[in-house]
């Protein structure tokens, strides 16, 4: 009785690992993963700065070029 409650845990032990498995590849991200996200946000936040410091810029130059020019 007891070498069958060892395999039963065994078997249990193994499909448990098996499904820890296949649940860390299928819907964990990897530490890779989660970086190269982080990059690319922080990536886009920038782009986002760049365009309205480009657009205040545009906007200022435009101004200028408008305005009446007087001696």
């Amino acid at each position: 009785m007891v070498y069958s409650f060892a395999s039963l845990w065994t078997v249990v032990l193994v499909i448990a690992l098996v499904a820890a498995i296949v649940h860390q590849v299928r819907f964990q991200d990897s530490a890779t993963e989660i970086h190269l996200n982080w990059e690319v946000r922080s990536l886009e936040f920038q782009n986002q700065r760049l365009e309205s410091t480009l657009q205040a810029k545009e906007q200022f130059i435009f101004d200028i070029l408008s305005a009446p020019y007087y001696e």
